[in-house]
């Protein structure tokens, strides 16, 4: 990602130019001294060779860190808006078919699902993962067939997301032992996206087992979802008290994102006014 920010771009070009200094400081000193030619010729290599790790070092890590600010607009700040304006470039700046552009796409798709907008969410991903090349890369087809079903999900498309959740468990499956923290991150994410389905399709949930999940979410906006789930569920079961708990809590939390909306909505509508 190091070309999509100008710090780690500044950072690429200054060890570079670091790197052309020490060489021509290696010529001068043996300009007109009886120096063998191959040691002048092997000390530009080696330091061209130095600069450049040094500078994909150094943008690596400052683009690591620039990236992380922009996604705590979202994940922090809780501001899907504020995250967009901020964010849509940068898919643009990194070479389309690569890793980097994947996985910017999914950041920024994130956004737009978080601000409720899965329509624009899911285009941005399907345009951000066309091209690249996922078999083999379990950790990448994990975050797009993961990103496609909370989509689909929010599209109330039911059957679609179903079909992605087969495609995640398939992943999970393939990263039993090899990369066990992926399958416990998917199945835990699969498990989740599963209730909801369970909830829409009239299968009402152990409350207790689902309020268990809320201390195993592992950043704010999931945090969110099991709230939105929790709420349900509680629904489903006609327990105004325990929908009311969680949509207020989605209210307080929810931010800028569309689950304060969503609550403030259900809140406000007849038919939970008339639940007793």
């Amino acid at each position: 990602m190091i070309n999509a920010f100008k710090k780690s771009r500044a950072a690429r070009l200054l060890a570079a130019a670091a790197a052309l200094v020490v060489i021509i400081l290696v010529w001068v000193n043996d300009l007109g001294k009886h120096t063998q030619l191959y040691i002048p010729i092997l000390a530009t290599v080696l330091t061209a060779g130095i600069g450049y790790f040094m500078g994909r070092l150094l943008g690596n890590l400052i683009s690591s860190s620039e990236n992380t600010k922009l996604l705590g607009i979202l994940h922090v700040d809780l501001d899907p808006e504020a995250f967009i304006q901020a964010y849509q470039s940068i898919p643009g700046k990194i070479r389309k078919g690569s890793r980097n552009h994947a996985v910017a796409s999914a950041y920024l798709s994130d956004g737009y699902l978080a601000g409720g907008d899965p329509e624009k969410a899911l285009e941005i991903l399907e345009e951000g993962f066309k091209d690249v090349k996922m078999e083999g890369d379990l950790p990448l087809k994990g975050l797009y067939y993961s990103n496609r079903m909370v989509c689909f999900l929010e599209k109330d498309d039911y059957e679609e997301a179903k079909k992605e959740g087969k495609e995640i468990e398939n992943v999970i499956l393939r990263s039993e032992g090899s990369n066990q923290a992926l399958a416990n991150n998917l199945r835990s994410a699969l498990l989740l996206r599963n209730t909801r389905i369970s909830i829409h399709e009239g299968t009402a949930i152990d409350p207790e087992w689902l309020e268990n999940m809320v201390s195993g979410a592992s950043y704010s906006i999931r945090r969110l979802e099991i709230y939105r789930t929790i709420v349900g569920n509680a629904l489903l079961m006609k327990d105004k008290r325990k929908a009311g708990e969680y949509l207020q809590k989605l209210v307080s939390e929810g931010g800028k994102t569309f689950y304060a909306d969503y609550a403030e909505k259900v809140l406000s509508s007849e038919n939970y006014k008339q639940m007793k």
